[in-house]
């Protein structure tokens, strides 16, 4: 079992790169569970140097700018745009449905035939 927690460095920086200072981010995560899970770390080795990568573009990026990089800054849940297309999608049908099954129920001038 590992359990991380808060390094304090006396520093200011972005909302993401204390993140990553505590190796709480997404990269480092990642990279802990390519290194922990049998026979991944051969397997995915190029995705782990990836991450590195990243996580070295990442610091460089905020020491020059300031800022958490675009991508990082700007990330949104995918699901979320994907769900809010759904339930729309989703309402309109159901909308649509208890119209038709209303109209089905009642005669040409709008009265129940029950």
């Amino acid at each position: 079992m590992h359990v991380r927690g808060f390094e304090e460095e006396g520093t200011t920086t972005t909302p993401f790169d204390m993140v990553v200072l505590n190796e709480l981010d997404r990269f480092h995560l990642a990279i802990e569970v390519i290194e922990r899970v049998p026979g991944l770390g051969v397997a995915a080795a190029h995705i782990k140097q990836q991450f590195r990568d990243a996580l070295i573009e990442h610091t460089r990026y905020v020491r020059q700018h300031g800022e958490d990089m675009p991508q990082i800054r700007d990330w949104k849940w995918p699901i979320w745009r994907e769900y809010r297309h759904a339930r729309a999608h989703l309402t309109s049908l159901k909308c649509s449905f208890f119209r038709s099954s209303r109209r089905d129920k009642r005669s040409p001038r709008g009265r129940r035939q029950d």
